[in-house]
């Protein structure tokens, strides 16, 4: 393999219009996943089935969620681009085959390990299920046997496209899994009833996933997929080792440990969910979605394209970058959930019923997840300013941090739940796991200001005044428009995208970063063409 370069490639940083192409992009697919959720809720309820099928995904997602996408991969973004500009192009396609072949390596043990431990699982996540209950999870478990692995490997796949810059192709992969888990559950549903729709669902996750890879292999830039090919074929043993690889892993297992105790918030909340009331792992589930949805379809989608191109302005430009780009972008990325916070807030019942069609469930089920989602609607905030303070970390090597604040948090949260959950039921959930993400951003920001970073008073407070500013003309906005008491549906959607709008519009008027890339899609006569390049192989 030659020197030639690999991930670092000229003219990829297309930032203003790819972000938003990669927006529209992971929204389809984000809102497909949702559709899917929303099928849950309308087909199973608040049943025994959903339970058991909720489990079961979050379960399938674990490792992919805390090791490859929560840990291996933001590890190997933050040091693959520093490696190929301070050392080779080989250099950097080792690192990348080491990642992936151990990456996948584990997950394909973790499937067949939740087949074999079933009981076990049980015992610790879910005490509450009933002999049906459990028995469905079990069959569930054995049809997700290969399904850690394929979503591997799908991560991989597609995680070339984002580093050569062809990153709009990244989020592809959840239309593909999304559309073929939805038509499981659907079709299940029809032929065999709520246990059909559960492992109908399973199955085309499984099938979505091995799909994707082909998928992604066809769109790779091809000089990229020959170079990993031939340093793959020419010396396959050296993946399986790394030069000065203590100090990838180290930072690996320090984003591990974080992730998972973000992970076990959920499991946490199961754990005293399905003692409070049946159906109560359900109702957490629909409620947290919405507040999650936003995060996915915000800052993850973003990060697609602005982890790397923080990470390469850090290679290029040192300390710089965070005045030039971090800043800028993570300010921008914040003032983006103001309609979502407000719309979850003011308009939650209008939400779940139009979202979870709650007139089918019993009237107790419909008005806890009310209350539910409008207390999830703060953790908006929370739960996505932590993942950006977070990645800023990782980015500038001070992983050792999330460790230990994530650490320090978890028990302060299981203690919330334990006074919380026996006093106000399902809501004390909601407030613990608010109280705990709160307390994490707040330790993160102490850090992040005691660092040097750049982050100072001086320059926190013009950003910190114009999203003050953001989310009070939208929560105004958004609670007058409230009061009018609106339920058709096509009244409630319009008053949602009008949110929105000011939401957009308001940040624009206050020069947010995304200012430049609303105007040039608004007055750009040749977007169609940068449209056309964008998606074409380089």
């Amino acid at each position: 393999m030659s020197d030639a370069s690999l991930f670092i490639r000229p003219g990829t940083d297309r930032t203003r219009v790819l972000v938003v192409l990669t927006l529209v992009v992971s929204l389809v697919a984000k809102l497909l996943g949702f559709v899917r959720v929303q099928q849950i809720a309308a087909l199973l309820g608040a049943t025994i089935y959903a339970d058991a099928l909720l489990l079961t995904f979050q379960l399938i997602w674990l490792l992919e969620t805390v090791l490859v996408a929560g840990a291996v991969v933001p590890a190997l973004v933050a040091r693959i681009y520093r490696v190929e500009s301070e050392e080779t192009a080989e250099a950097a396609a080792r690192l990348f085959l080491h990642a992936a072949l151990w990456a996948t390596s584990a997950t394909a043990a973790y499937g067949v390990g939740l087949w074999l431990f079933a009981d076990q699982i049980i015992a610790l996540a879910a005490p509450g299920f009933d002999s049906q209950a459990r028995q469905l999870f079990r069959d569930l478990l054995a049809l997700s046997v290969v399904a850690p692995l394929f979503l591997t490997l799908s991560e991989f796949s597609s995680l070339v496209n984002r580093l050569t810059g062809n990153g709009v192709w990244y989020s592809v992969p959840q239309l593909v899994t999304n559309l073929t888990a939805l038509a499981g559950l659907v079709l299940g549903f029809r032929w065999h009833g709520p246990t059909g729709a559960a492992q109908g669902m399973i199955a085309g996750l499984s099938v979505g996933a091995m799909a994707v890879v082909g998928l992604q292999v066809s769109v790779m830039p091809r000089d990229a997929v020959s170079s990993l090919w031939r340093f793959l074929k020419g010396k396959a043993s050296r993946p399986i080792t790394l030069p000065h690889g203590k100090a990838y892993w180290g930072a690996v297992l320090a984003l591990v440990l974080s992730v998972l105790v973000g992970e076990l918030y959920v499991y946490i909340d199961f754990y005293f969910a399905s003692t409070v009331r049946p159906g109560g792992i359900g109702l957490i589930s629909y409620a947290s979605r919405l507040a999650n949805l936003t995060n996915m379809l915000l800052v993850s989608s973003a990060f697609i394209i602005l982890e790397p191109r923080w990470a390469r302005a850090l290679a290029e430009d040192g300390s710089g970058a965070w005045r030039k780009a971090v800043a800028p972008d993570a300010a921008a990325l914040l003032s983006l959930l103001a309609a979502p916070v407000a719309v979850l807030v003011f308009f939650a019942p209008q939400a779940t019923a139009l979202i979870y069609r709650t007139g089918s469930m019993a009237p107790a089920d419909a008005a806890a997840l009310n209350q539910l989602t409008q207390i999830y609607g703060f953790s908006v905030l929370t739960i996505s300013a932590a993942l950006i303070l977070a990645r800023i970390l990782v980015l500038h090597r001070q992983t050792r941090w999330i460790v230990w604040t994530s650490l320090a948090v978890l028990p302060i949260k299981i203690g919330f739940s334990m006074v919380l959950a026996p006093r106000f039921g399902l809501n004390g959930l909601a407030w613990a796991t608010i109280g705990g993400l709160t307390l994490q951003v707040a330790a993160y920001a102490v850090i992040l200001v005691r660092s040097g970073l750049g982050f100072s008073v001086s320059g926190v407070t013009p950003r910190t005044l114009r999203l003050i500013a953001v989310f009070a003309a939208v929560f105004i906005a958004a609670g007058s428009v409230a009061a009018l008491g609106l339920t058709h549906p096509v009244l409630v959607v319009m008053a949602w995208g009008g949110i929105a709008l000011l939401n957009i519009a308001v940040g624009v008027g206050l020069s947010f970063a995304y200012s430049g890339a609303v105007r040039s899609l608004l007055s750009s006569a040749g977007w169609r063409s940068r449209l056309a390049k964008l998606l074409g192989r380089h």
